[in-house]
């Protein structure tokens, strides 16, 4: 209908709609004043998970507004669980700093690794957290969703076992976690029911991390085999003929790679059962490999064939539940239910993590958002909430450095229309509130969208679709920011 009215009529119907729906937004440093945020409480209310985005991981409004967010939450809604973007195991330390341990602060941040978050912001949650915990039974607690590195679990084991007695010395373990699983009754018995529980979510979440290395390597075979797979299937047949006298095994392994030509590689997943096959028939190949050195041609068109009897290997012996489009946002919202649901019962949370998580996104690439996720486990009762601006300043790596960077006032999308036509101040934008939703907030809209890094080849991609009323239940619009504040 928009479509047939003037340009004027359509400005003008915006601006109007804009202007009766948005709440102004008080100064992001208030962080004892949140009267504007009482008006979401109706959004909110019986909601168990907030996710609070942000547009960059280095902006000092996105980060001083989702404090004063977890404030209102716990103050008005009993919410007691901070939840962020960082390793699980690596952010024990800020709980025990909030839950009054002689912990010390920036120590306790600078653990979590993750350099996005080692700011003042991020230090001045934490600080309030604590001193409300000084005078309250109910305690604030912190915890990592995240699972992309295995160092992590190792400290906290380590740190474990120097508090448990009574290990058995004589055992023998296939794995480094099937020991630490061995530990789980000591932990129950010794150190109480919430480490047990706490030490289960460790342990889940070194596998997960176990889990990402495979994908790591799979993709590296992918670069590697995928521009050349129709290719190397068909020659696999015609190795067959030119080599009369290879060894049996070798034989068999270029046997199957000709049979497979004709179906999709996900298929390989029948070969789960025959992974010892495969990798004799791998071993083989590299041998035969070996002696044909004198041939370049020759060597090149075998080491393609092990490459793709790799490639199917992997697929077919990959952990079931691993998926490579969307494996680290499935795991963190597995983290985050595990954590409301298991590790601390019936409580509530809010997640401090980037649009690109909390967003219930599925795109057609394959990739399925943390959101997209926690929206399946948790329907009406999680409320994703984004993060825009117009221009201004954030934190972000080069590539090299991490360093402040500035952008100016968009031109186009999403911000460019709220900066226009939606009230002069910054504003929260409430989606899933207000009825009789306008075309022009239109799904085929476009949003800037910037992650830890931020250089030249990045900023020309960072502009991406952004589907406001299907993937979020509202938005902070700031028209100018500041970046945030380094711990240091």
């Amino acid at each position: 209908m928009l479509a047939a009215l003037s340009l004027a009529t359509v400005l003008s119907l915006q601006g109007n709609w804009l202007g009766q729906n948005a709440i102004p937004l008080s100064p992001s440093g208030k962080f004892s004043q949140y009267d504007d945020l009482k008006k979401l409480r109706s959004m909110l209310d019986g909601v168990r998970i907030v996710g609070m985005g942000e547009a960059t991981h280095g902006t000092r409004e996105f980060f001083e507004t989702k404090h004063r967010m977890f404030r209102f939450l716990v103050e008005e809604m009993g919410f007691r669980v901070f939840i962020l973007e960082a390793s699980m195991a690596g952010c024990l330390m800020m709980d025990d700093y909030v839950l009054g341990k002689k912990v010390d602060v920036k120590e306790a941040i600078y653990r979590q690794q993750f350099w996005t978050w080692s700011v003042v912001e991020l230090r001045e949650l934490l600080e309030w957290m604590r001193e409300y915990n000084r005078t309250h039974a109910e305690k604030l607690r912190v915890f990592g969703n995240d699972m992309q590195n295995s160092e992590d679990p190792m400290v906290y084991f380590l740190s474990i076992k120097g508090r448990l007695k009574n290990f058995p010395n004589d055992t023998k373990f296939p794995t480094q976690d099937a020991e630490w699983e061995s530990w789980l009754p000591l932990i129950k018995a010794q150190l109480g029911e919430e480490e047990f529980r706490i030490s289960e979510l460790v342990l889940a979440t070194y596998r997960q991390a176990k889990g990402n290395d495979w994908i790591s390597e799979l993709r590296l075979l992918q670069q590697r085999v995928i521009p050349k797979m129709q290719e190397t299937f068909s020659d696999a047949e015609k190795l067959l003929k030119e080599l009369p006298n290879l060894d049996p095994a070798a034989r068999s392994g270029l046997e199957f790679v000709d049979q497979h030509k004709t179906k999709l590689v996900q298929e390989a997943e029948n070969t789960r059962e025959g992974a010892q096959k495969m990798k004799e028939w791998k071993v083989a190949l590299i041998a035969a490999q070996s002696k044909a050195t004198s041939d370049k041609k020759l060597s090149e068109r075998i080491r393609l064939q092990v490459d793709l009897l790799d490639f199917l290997l992997f697929i077919g012996t990959m952990p079931k539940g691993l998926n490579p489009g969307n494996y680290r946002d499935q795991c963190m919202a597995t983290n985050s239910t595990t954590i409301i649901e298991t590790v601390l019962p019936s409580s509530k949370a809010m997640i401090w993590a980037h649009n690109g998580h909390i967003g219930r996104a599925k795109f057609a690439q394959g990739f399925e958002a943390m959101g997209w996720h926690l929206d399946n486990l948790w329907k009406e009762k999680y409320v994703p909430l984004a993060f825009a601006f117009s221009e201004g300043s954030f934190r972000a790596s080069d590539g090299n450095q991490v360093k402040t960077h500035k952008v100016g006032a968009s031109k186009g999308g999403l911000e460019t229309l709220l900066r226009k036509e939606g009230p002069k101040e910054d504003f929260f934008l409430p989606v899933r509130g207000p009825s009789g939703l306008p075309d022009f907030l239109r799904p085929d809209l476009t949003s800037r969208q910037i992650g830890a890094i931020w250089n030249a080849q990045v900023e020309k991609v960072s502009t991406q679709p952004f589907n406001l009323p299907l993937w979020y239940d509202g938005l902070f619009f700031f028209h100018k920011t500041t970046s945030a504040r380094a711990l240091n």
